[in-house]
């Protein structure tokens, strides 16, 4: 069977425009892409780094809800402790739950700001610029593209 020619340019912006409807059509448009049309060395390595970064993504987003689950679980069984020896804690639980939300309210609008830059630079055809945020990301999608090429004959 013979693969169809596609535009480099739709097959690109299929993979990138993926991203926004998640992991089952990032890798269903992937899929069908790498079984059923031509592509070009460009859009083969471009899908690598969507799926290097879709990766990296959700396992950090992953580790994020793991660590905000364990520390609800915390705070949940210290107000338990406190209701059972009588201690009044409601407003130290409170502060601390409300604080919590905070901080994971921040993590999540700082995940969706690195989707979003992450998306632009691709479109751009730039590389993301180093800081705090992005050099946690890039350390795992180092870590994943040496795991794809170790896996390679």
């Amino acid at each position: 069977m013979a693969k169809v020619n596609i535009s480099s340019g739709l097959a690109s912006i299929l993979l990138v425009a993926s991203i926004f409807a998640g992991w089952p059509t990032l890798l269903l448009v992937t899929v069908l892409l790498f079984v059923f049309c031509e592509l070009d060395p460009k859009v083969k390595a471009l899908a690598t780094k969507v799926i290097t970064f879709y990766v990296v993504f959700t396992l950090i987003t992953l580790g994020w809800d793991l660590l905000y689950e364990v520390v609800t679980v915390l705070l949940n069984t210290f107000s338990r402790f406190a209701n059972m020896i009588e201690l009044d804690i409601y407003e130290f639980m409170n502060f601390m739950n409300g604080l919590l939300a905070t901080v994971s309210d921040i993590v999540g609008l700082l995940f969706l700001v690195v989707k979003f830059v992450f998306i632009v630079t691709i479109l751009a055809g730039k590389e993301i610029k180093d800081n705090p945020i992005t050099n946690i990301f890039s350390g795992y999608v180092t870590k994943v593209l040496e795991f794809i090429n170790s896996m390679e004959m």
